[in-house]
């Protein structure tokens, strides 16, 4: 299996260089908090170990909740160059270890602890929503927080109070959730280099820079040959005597694939891509273009236009009897009947629709609807 860590992939699945030094500050924070457990009770680490002990299981979550946090936020500090970002990460682990300190002396627990945690996970949402993509680091830090927010707000004393805050976890999950992948894929570029991919693509390493005149040439010879060979395909049926699974067309980004062109040994040949993709419109299917993949596992395509033409594989995906179900959540899951797999073969997409704003990439769905007469 080709490892992932290969290709540039989505920051949803992996963690990012800025986030390196928060990660080794959580590993030694809880090495310290080892060390404590070891320490005499009458020093000082030992009797702040016996405090925390002493709390009950809803404050003693929520006190290692802030504790992770402000650790976290902490470490970000110094994986930043100095802007309003870092203040914003030093004044939250500033206000986390101060409600720790209400928490421990005996203040209103609850209110410190859901406010700060609640104010926390309110930022992150406001932060990926506007296109800032989460990594590893900052899920479990949100989920941790969630789970301190969750020991804040439920169960609350009296019947009112605690249906606010069922009601109010219950709002704050789903945020976080939909925020993360607002995040992620709004925060995504492309197919080629110096994009951040989106969740579920994962692009081959390489250099971000304009095409030579040969790779221009190629490129463009390429996708003429294309466009020739697959206009009988215009019409579905035909591709379907061809042997492309046609089936129904009902999405703008249908996949047909040929399976007696697939590990045939023929790589990039206009006359047998593997996969054709149609657009369902308004007066039938309409041919997008083709999709040419590597036969093997790893094997790296041809990228005969340089910059122009950068194949992707997809990583981090779920699939199931019926095919591709989607990608794996944020936190690491599937849907209910698939199962995940790490990485896939290499692919490259060329549209043959006139205008295409990018040849060998992808094409937004609003561009599609235009052009197909939506």
């Amino acid at each position: 299996m080709v490892p992932v860590d290969q290709y540039l992939i989505s920051p949803l699945y992996r963690t990012i260089d800025e986030h390196q030094t928060a990660a080794a500050f959580l590993l030694i924070s809880a090495l310290v908090f080892w060390w404590a457990r070891k320490a005499r009770p009458d020093t000082r680490r030992g009797h702040l170990y016996e405090s925390f002990g002493q709390l009950g299981p809803s404050p003693k979550t929520a006190v290692a909740a802030m504790a992770f946090s402000s650790v976290a936020h902490f470490g970000l500090v110094f994986g930043h160059e100095p802007n309003g970002l870092t203040l914003g990460y030093l004044a939250t682990a500033a206000a986390m270890g101060y409600g720790i300190r209400v928490v421990m002396t005996g203040g209103r627990w609850r209110r410190w602890s859901a406010g700060l945690l609640g104010g926390s996970l309110a930022a992150f949402a406001f932060a990926t929503v506007g296109g800032t993509a989460p990594d590893q680091i900052a899920m479990l830090t949100k989920l941790v927080e969630l789970t301190g927010l969750a020991a804040a707000l439920s169960p609350m004393p009296g019947v009112r109070l605690a249906r606010v805050g069922t009601a109010s976890l219950v709002i704050v999950t789903a945020a976080l959730s939909i925020s993360s992948w607002a995040g992620a894929f709004s925060s995504g570029g492309g197919h080629h280099h110096g994009d951040t991919p989106p969740p579920a693509v994962a692009l081959p390493h390489g250099e971000d820079r304009n095409p030579t005149d040969s790779e221009l040439l190629a490129a463009d010879e390429f996708h003429r040959r294309v466009v020739e060979e697959l206009a009988p395909y215009r019409d579905a049926a035909v591709a379907a005597e061809a042997g492309y699974k046609i089936g129904k067309i009902t999405t703008l980004d249908f996949h047909a694939d040929n399976p007696s062109f697939k590990n045939d040994g023929r790589i990039m040949d206009p006359a047998h891509p593997e996969t054709l993709v149609y657009a369902a419109g308004p007066d039938g299917p309409v041919l997008l273009g083709a999709m040419f993949q590597m036969d093997e596992l790893g094997d790296t395509g041809p990228a005969i236009g340089g910059p122009l033409t950068v194949w992707h594989a997809h990583d981090h995906v779920c699939i199931s009897f019926t095919g591709i179900t989607g990608a794996v959540s944020p936190l690491g899951a599937c849907s209910l009947g698939s199962v995940a797999i790490p990485i896939t073969n290499e692919m490259i997409h060329v549209f043959v629709l006139d205008g295409a704003p990018d040849r060998f990439g992808e094409l937004s769905d609003d561009w599609i609807k235009q052009a197909i007469g939506f």
